[in-house]
């Protein structure tokens, strides 16, 4: 069985802060670092933990190489990311306060996913195969017709929740 997960990649931005900013406040962070995430590059990682043959399928803009060279460290096949020459790569900023969080999320090349990506990347997989996806890329409507019809087993973390 293989496994892929057609998923979001991101650059998250964290700022740890005294507080939360107020409007038309400008607050300077206490400290600052960029972690490589996106629900679909760890859920990717975990898979492979987990001692499963993983693809990852989705989509970065020029400037998602370092989030490309972290799969592969992992052992993931990205062979079925592809890059997005208009679009930058997905991010969020996230704004720590102790304990809790702000999150703003931007998709960029997560939600530039195509029919015809969605059908080169799954004519290499077949019945049996493991689909793995979330909330957090754009055409799932056609990705999961396009699963199910070639029976794969299909596993969907809606997270995060739109309304």
């Amino acid at each position: 069985m293989k496994a892929l997960c057609f998923g979001s990649l991101n650059y998250d931005f964290v700022y740890n802060t005294s507080h939360f900013v107020l409007p038309k406040e400008t607050l300077g962070a206490d400290s600052y670092h960029k972690n490589y995430g996106g629900k679909g590059l760890n859920q990717s990682i975990a898979l492979k933990k987990g001692g499963f043959n993983v693809y990852h399928g989705g989509r970065i803009g020029k400037d998602g190489n370092e989030l490309k060279t972290y799969l592969e460290k992992y052992g993931v096949d990205t062979t079925y990311l592809y890059v997005d020459e208009e679009y930058p790569t997905g991010h969020a900023i996230i704004e720590v306060v102790e304990a809790q969080n702000r999150i703003i999320t931007w998709g960029g090349a997560n939600h530039r996913i195509s029919d015809e990506q969605i059908d080169k990347t799954l004519a290499d997989f077949s019945k049996g195969d493991l689909l793995l996806i979330q909330n957090e890329v754009s055409n799932l409507a056609y990705l999961l017709k396009k699963a199910h019809d070639a029976g794969m087993f299909i596993a969907f973390n809606t997270a995060p929740f739109n309304k």
